[in-house]
């Protein structure tokens, strides 16, 4: 749909933020991207801002930063502000950045740099799955700082702990396929992982069933993927007196 020079893309129902970000990165035709919230919680007079290392040849991608005291700044939710903050670290501690704020919705790209990755995440996942590949390709990041004009819950805001904890699990996701973790990882995945490296380490494997909260030893043994001679010889080495 086209209106005022306006192209407009219709989803066929709501499919959350990701996939219409999405869509927008497959039919921009400018130079410059940048996402906006219809919420107004960011200020568009602010672009400028966002637009200048680009334009001065220095950046591929811009955020937008609420943290870096560049404007006025609502004061809202103290947890919020923690798991912004958490969420940053745990994203700067897999892709080796020095962001202050992952979770911004003020990023600003070079086209080509978001027409160059698929984005996977549906819904709020897209922050820390854009910074994942941002960092994996090698891209120049500046960080500028920005207005945030902040909605209450009872104002319309939208955004929860369940998507704080879906955040995390894609910082992990992405993490392991930069690793070269070539299997799909799951929570049960990463359960197996832990048990067996602590088995390898010398720990009980009693105190790893109950740490699991297995009823039977056989289920733990299944779990750690580890054979019946690999165990008797770990046990053999870390308790020699048993």
């Amino acid at each position: 749909m086209r209106k005022d020079g306006i192209r407009v893309f219709l989803q066929p129902e709501n499919r959350g933020k990701g996939a219409a970000v999405s869509v927008g990165f497959q039919n921009a035709r400018g130079d410059v991207v940048v996402v906006q919230d219809a919420d107004l919680e960011y200020d568009p007079r602010e672009y400028t801002k966002l637009l200048q290392p680009i334009e001065d040849g220095r950046a591929d991608v811009v955020y937008g930063s609420r943290f870096l005291g560049g404007g006025p700044r609502r004061v809202l939710y103290f947890w919020h502000t923690v798991g912004n903050r958490f969420l940053t670290l745990a994203s700067n501690m897999f892709t080796n950045l020095n962001l202050t704020d992952m979770e911004t919705c003020y990023k600003m790209f070079r086209r080509e740099v978001v027409q160059s990755m698929t984005i996977e995440s549906r819904r709020f996942g897209i922050e820390p799955e854009i910074t994942a590949k941002v960092a994996r390709r090698g891209y120049r990041v500046f960080e500028v700082p920005i207005s945030y004009y902040g909605r209450t819950y009872e104002e319309g805001k939208k955004i929860g702990w369940k998507d704080a904890f879906s955040a995390l699990w894609t910082i992990v996701r992405h993490a392991a396929a930069r690793a070269g973790l070539r299997q799909r990882i799951s929570p049960h995945v990463l359960r197996h992982s832990f048990a067996s490296h602590l088995l390898e380490g010398g720990a009980d494997l009693r105190s790893i069933q109950a740490m699991l909260g297995h009823a039977d030893i056989a289920t733990t043994q299944i779990y750690t993927h580890l054979p019946s001679a690999t165990l008797l010889n770990m046990y053999r080495r870390f308790h020699p007196r048993a």
